[in-house]
């Protein structure tokens, strides 16, 4: 959910727009990021040209705590 991005144009009401770094509130504190980027990458859909973000992320899970 990119305020700067219109929504896809076969966009459905019913899909889920994550919200700028959701997604990495989605892992506890048991993951560590090797690395995270946010990326645009621009689409051709039946002639309609237009953007979406991908959020890109290698993570490893750390050992459990003795």
């Amino acid at each position: 959910d990119k305020k700067f991005l219109p929504p896809a144009p076969d966009w459905d009401r019913r899909e889920h727009l994550w919200k700028s770094a959701e997604i990495f509130s989605h892992y506890d504190d048991v993951w560590f990021f090797e690395m995270m980027k946010e990326k645009y990458i621009e689409h051709d859909r039946n002639g309609i040209l237009h953007s979406h973000c991908l959020d890109v992320m290698i993570a490893r899970k750390l050992p459990p705590s003795s």
